[in-house]
This record gives C-alpha cells, structure tokens and sequence, in this order.
C-alpha cells in the first residue's frame, strides 16, 4: 500500500500542465539557408518570442507551404522562457530539395507552453 500511495504521490507531483500559449507571441520568425547538398536543403530558424505569463517551457511548429496552401514541412522549436521576458529559440532542419522548391511561405502554426508546477 505504501509503495502505491508513494508511485502516486510521484506521478502528481511530477505532472507538466501544457496549454495553448495565450500569453506567449512569436514577434519575428526568420530563417536562413545554410548549406546545400546530396539533394538536401539545410535550414537555420530564428524564431523571437515574448511570454508575458509565467515562466514555462515554449514549443513553437512551423510549417512550410506551398502556394495552394498546403503543408509541405513541419519544423519545430523549443526553449525556456522566464516570466515577462523575451527569448531568441532556434533550431535546424533537412529537408529535400523538391521539398523547399514548393515551399513558398512559413508560418506559425502553434504555441504551447509547458508548465510544471
């Protein structure tokens, strides 16, 4: 009985809550070729955001489109941002070069923030 009330009390304690970030903006979102080869495209994004809610774990998706808007990449971000503060997230994707050629647009899909209490 012990050994249950203890696995339990664990798992509630160390829950992560996750919801779509309202108090987070995404204020610039670039991004960079960085290399080309063996048919792949190697990109570098730069995403700015801004949490004016508490401190929490940011994950931001961005998708690449075509012209019909239709989803051709997913790419994803993610870092800790204290409280009324802003922070620079990166990261770095591959994707085919048949691929990029069709993208004409990257946009923000979504924001969600993790939170553990």
């Amino acid at each position: 009985m012990t050994r249950w009330f203890v696995f339990l009390f664990l798992m509630v304690s160390s829950t992560v809550y996750a919801s779509e970030a309202r108090d987070v903006t995404v204020n610039n979102l670039q991004h960079i070729e960085t290399k080309r080869g063996a048919g792949y495209v190697f990109l570098s994004f730069k995403i700015d955001v801004e949490n004016t809610g508490e401190r929490g774990s940011v994950f931001v998706e961005i998708l690449g489109k075509d012209a019909n808007g239709f989803q051709i990449s997913s790419v994803h971000a993610n870092g800790m941002v204290n409280s009324s503060d802003r922070a620079v997230l990166t990261t770095t994707t591959a994707i085919s070069e048949r691929e990029f050629s069709n993208i004409v647009t990257w946009e923000i899909s979504r924001i969600e923030k993790f939170i553990r209490p």
